[in-house]
């Protein structure tokens, strides 16, 4: 709780937001790229797929067969990693009634017009520009600072402690890069250039 990107605007929002650092390992049954998408699925999708089905069926049961007004359907870029996952966990998925679409793959600027919108580009310009000092240690940005202190403390992570400064400031920065990129005249403005 606390590490959703409002939290940064918002010192009592509770909203739950993910952190993910993986490690590269060569003798892995599988790829970082699909243990990405695994714990994605087991922590963050198939957890609010269940919490939207019982927001709207209240009744219901988990153990229970889900009814057909309660299947879900998961939409995903369609990268190789999250393909090969949601391939073989086809039937699972299906069984809990959720089925997996992929959007279509472009391959281009003009197919994929969305990278271009000013949106995209003000966040890679901000992320270079927007600096983490003087942010604080209060609300979000205290979150982060106990959270990575908690896993030094429980020896879960040992960063060279510029590597650390450097990834706990990518993600103190980010609501404050995405809200800036995300103003509705900008938005706007990208889908009439």
């Amino acid at each position: 709780p606390g590490l959703c990107p409002a939290s940064a605007n918002s010192p009592n929002a509770e909203g739950v937001g993910y952190v993910l650092l993986l490690r590269a390992d060569a003798d892995a049954p599988v790829t970082i790229a699909r243990k990405k998408v695994q714990l994605y699925l087991k922590y963050v999708l198939l957890p609010f797929i269940e919490e939207c089905r019982r927001a709207v069926m209240p009744d219901w049961d988990p153990e229970d067969e889900v009814p057909e007004y309660g299947r879900a359907v998961s939409w995903s870029d369609g990268d190789i990693a999250m393909m090969q996952e949601m391939v073989s966990m086809a039937e699972e998925l299906l069984g809990k009634k959720i089925w997996v679409a992929k959007h279509g793959g472009k391959c281009s600027g003009r197919d994929q017009f969305a990278d271009l919108m000013r949106c995209f580009v003000i966040i890679k310009e901000e992320v270079n520009r927007i600096s983490a000092e003087g942010l604080g240690n209060v609300g979000f940005y205290g979150t982060v600072e106990s959270m990575f202190k908690g896993w030094r403390d429980e020896k879960k992570i040992a960063f060279e402690h510029e590597k650390e400064r450097a990834i706990r400031d990518g993600i103190k920065i980010a609501p404050q890069v995405t809200y800036k990129a995300c103003e509705r005249k900008i938005v706007q403005k990208g889908w009439k250039e």
